[in-house]
């Protein structure tokens, strides 16, 4: 048979009490005697997050903002066939003050679709690819790419330009064999001008 379970009695319930309030006393006189200043740390602390929450907001809209101006910059070229997207190519090298620039692009062009010199006398190649923003440039096209100019052409600069972009991989073998990418956003900012030709 259990035994019964002791109440605690009044006087033990009546110093844990008093323990309390020696405790808690001192934290109260704290509160009470620094009101002004805790509520100032507090209305500052929210002050700091409310402004770091607008920061990135203001941060991410940015960012949306200069993607949607770019894809805005390439919808023209997303408008044209391939040949006209060839040409378009040849006219911004021209403007970037390149030299017998001719385009070659079709069947049989074996990678390269616009040859040209640059102004400090570099045989170059272009290859065009105008593909849709969800249609990246793969390891596959850039491996025909560099197998094409590597078997058939002779060059000093070799540039890719998609209307897409590329994948890890893509790059990783335009980067082994030197070749220059040229994906939409940095075709976008080329052809407003905004940054130097892709071969400097």
């Amino acid at each position: 048979m259990g035994g019964r379970r002791r109440t605690p009695s009044i006087g033990v319930l009546a110093m844990g009490g008093i323990a309390v309030l020696v405790v808690a006393a001192p934290a109260v006189r704290i509160v009470r005697d620094h009101a002004v200043a805790i509520v100032a740390v507090v209305i500052a602390a929210a002050a700091v997050v409310a402004a770091g929450l607008y920061a990135r907001r203001r941060h991410r809209r940015r960012s949306v903002e200069r993607e949607q101006d770019h894809l805005r910059a390439v919808l023209p070229f997303h408008a044209m066939n391939d040949k006209q997207f060839e040409h378009a190519l040849a006219s911004l090298c021209r403007s970037a003050g390149c030299r017998d620039v001719e385009v070659n692009g079709g069947a049989g062009d074996r990678g390269a679709d616009v040859f040209a010199t640059t102004p400090d006398g570099r045989r170059m190649i272009v290859q065009a690819k105008r593909y849709n923003i969800g249609h990246p440039v793969g390891d596959r096209e850039m491996q025909q790419f560099v197998g094409g100019i590597g078997t058939w052409h002779r060059y000093d600069v070799a540039v890719l330009v998609t209307t897409s972009r590329f994948t890890k991989s893509a790059r990783q073998t335009a980067e082994r064999n030197g070749v220059r990418l040229v994906d939409n956003t940095v075709l976008a900012q080329w052809n407003a001008g905004t940054i130097s030709a892709p071969w400097t």
